[in-house]
């Protein structure tokens, strides 16, 4: 790993300038999509960054990423992937191509990003030399009462070699698939003793990485930036009276994030649609309504008034009024993009069976059986069942 990548925190802004050692703090994951700029200008643009001049370097890989077809790798494993036919491109950055990146040149990378495409997850990696926390103490005040998060779920997995060699605990806060979680872990057995720290690693992804890079670009350190967007993720206070944010910060953790005061991150506007607010319906309502329906069925005037339809017209809002006028077309589109069958076209159901015309076919007549043991349509004389 190039030890001009792992950065010293010493500016008197920092919130660790008191701390000996000093952590160290660098991105460690950059994922950026671009929709502007074709595969050209991307390789162009970051070749630029990085001071490589000579265009081979970029080799056409045998397979794609995720969902795209084709990939190319470039200079220190940096990979940018492509659809033909589809308007983005997806340009990944992984840890070990994140270590082989200066400072500057990752602060360049990031403004490529912000300016001309969109970050879907960026890594912010501290190491905290001195080891003032581990994963097990971490873990324990998480699931004590002095603990500030939103984060549901928390644990450690064992990491092993193929030989099975223990290769360190790993503690993970949060779900992977949010849009924030944590892993902490000792970096000094991970990396075979190159880099002597437990390791915090905070995952931010979409409008929050995209807030982390305004945050830094706004003057602020990437220390400041990890604290404010840590803090904001998870804090322990002491328990007491009163909010969180007024009681004393725990004097473990304060060793490690000083008096960092959490990222304010403006809630995205999410306008309410059918499409949206379908899985909700589906969830949360749907089995009650279905049960009111049940109970009412036959009145619907008894539907309304328990549902309160009738006063309900003065409270509807735009969303509601949107979703009126666009009827059971948008209704239709609504389930198509939810994966439901399609409710303007219902599926043709099969004809029924039918009976073999050389079987008996028995037949009611008037409360006694007759039986058309031809199968020509005629009935037999009746005969008491």
């Amino acid at each position: 790993m190039s030890d001009h990548t792992q950065v010293p925190l010493e500016s008197a802004d920092d919130p660790f300038f008191d701390l000996d050692p000093h952590p160290t703090i660098r991105v460690d994951w950059l994922a950026i999509t671009f929709f502007t700029l074709d595969n050209e200008a991307i390789m162009e643009a970051v070749s630029d960054i990085l001071g490589i001049l000579d265009p081979t370097v970029w080799q056409m890989r045998k397979s794609g990423l995720k969902s795209y077809k084709k990939s190319w790798e470039g200079p220190h494993g940096i990979i940018l992937a492509f659809s033909p036919g589809r308007p983005d491109r997806h340009l990944l950055i992984r840890g070990k191509a994140c270590a082989s990146i200066s400072t500057e040149q990752m602060d360049a990378l990031l403004d490529l990003a912000r300016r001309m495409g969109k970050v879907t997850r960026l890594d912010l990696a501290l190491d905290d030399h001195d080891k003032r926390i581990g994963c097990s103490e971490v873990l324990a005040s998480f699931n004590g009462p002095t603990a500030v998060t939103h984060a549901k779920s928390a644990h450690i997995h064992e990491g092993r070699t193929r030989q099975g060699q223990l290769m360190g605990e790993t503690l993970q806060i949060g779900k992977k698939t949010g849009r924030c979680y944590l892993k902490v872990y000792d970096k000094d057995l991970e990396s075979g003793g190159l880099i002597a720290a437990i390791r915090w690693e905070l995952t931010l992804k979409d409008d929050l990485a995209k807030e982390a890079i305004l945050l830094h670009f706004e003057g602020n350190s990437l220390g400041m930036v990890f604290t404010a967007f840590l803090t904001r993720f998870l804090d322990f206070r002491e328990t007491g009276k009163g909010p969180a944010r007024d009681r004393p910060r725990c004097a473990c953790f304060a060793e490690l994030v000083g008096a960092a005061e959490k990222a304010q991150v403006p809630q995205p506007e999410r306008p309410a649609t059918l499409s949206r607010i379908l899985p909700w319906f589906w969830n949360q309502v749907a089995p009650w309504l279905g049960v009111i329906m049940e109970i009412c069925a036959g009145r619907p005037d008894a539907t309304r008034q328990v549902l309160g339809l009738d006063s309900a017209k003065v409270r509807r809002k735009a969303a509601h009024r949107k979703a009126l006028a666009e009827g059971m077309e948008g209704l239709e589109e609504a389930m198509r993009k939810n994966g439901r069958d399609s409710i303007l076209n219902p599926p043709i159901l099969p004809p029924a069976p039918c009976s073999d015309p050389r079987s008996p076919v028995t037949v009611d007549v008037g409360g006694a059986t007759a039986t058309d043991v031809d199968g020509d349509g005629a009935k037999g004389v009746p005969h008491s069942p």
